[in-house]
């Protein structure tokens, strides 16, 4: 093998370990990101059932983190269904 392979043999190793050190550091993030949002979503069902007797998942499934952060808080001073979702629209 001449030295033009062994620099094109190095480099597709190199280039292949960085890619997959990139790719696992992204796919954690990514992973880390939805089972946060998973999570609040989770808590968020169980703490709306029980204040206001209904199965909000599927609606809470269709907010962002940020959103679902603000609900929590907006949970605690509004008193009915429409009021918290009305706070979110805002």
């Amino acid at each position: 093998m001449d030295s033009y392979d062994e620099g094109k043999q190095k480099g597709l190793e190199e280039g292949t370990k960085l890619g997959l050190e990139q790719g696992t550091k992204l796919g954690l993030e990514k992973g880390t990101q939805i089972g946060t949002t998973l999570g609040t979503v989770n808590l968020l069902t169980v703490l709306i059932k029980q204040k206001f007797a209904i199965d909000a998942r599927e609606w809470l499934s269709t907010l962002s983190l940020s959103q679902l952060y603000e609900l929590s808080n907006q949970l605690l001073t509004c008193n009915t269904w429409e009021e918290l979702k009305q706070a979110i629209k805002d």
